[in-house]
């Protein structure tokens, strides 16, 4: 605005007290918008340590059934390992009984 331009008849003055208005209607509500994007910030922040601590909940219960499902898969061949050792035990006692009993049926 030149220096000699009176504020009442200078053309640019009115453009100049819009932008005034408009900065101020401008501060005014970007209080209220700033606080309500800190807000949405912080329920997102809160909402992702809420999705954090299910997932880790949710990790231990995966491990916790990776080792159930391993116990399982173990139990077969712990039941066939007990009959083999069964069967093994019950073959080795025969013979010592044989041996015992005087070996019955050779060189008769």
């Amino acid at each position: 605005m030149p220096e000699n331009c009176n504020p009442k008849d200078c053309p640019v003055s009115a453009r100049v007290e819009a932008l005034k208005e408009e900065f101020n209607t401008y501060r005014a509500n970007s209080s209220s918008t700033h606080r309500q994007m800190f807000e949405r910030i912080g329920a997102l922040e809160q909402n992702r340590a809420a999705i954090n601590e299910k997932l880790d909940s949710m990790d231990e219960k995966l491990d916790e059934l990776t080792a159930t499902a391993k116990d399982l898969a173990g139990k077969p061949a712990k039941r066939w390992e007990a009959l083999v050792s069964c069967i093994i035990s019950a073959l080795v006692g025969a013979f010592l009984f044989w041996l015992a009993s005087g070996m019955p049926g050779v060189g008769e």
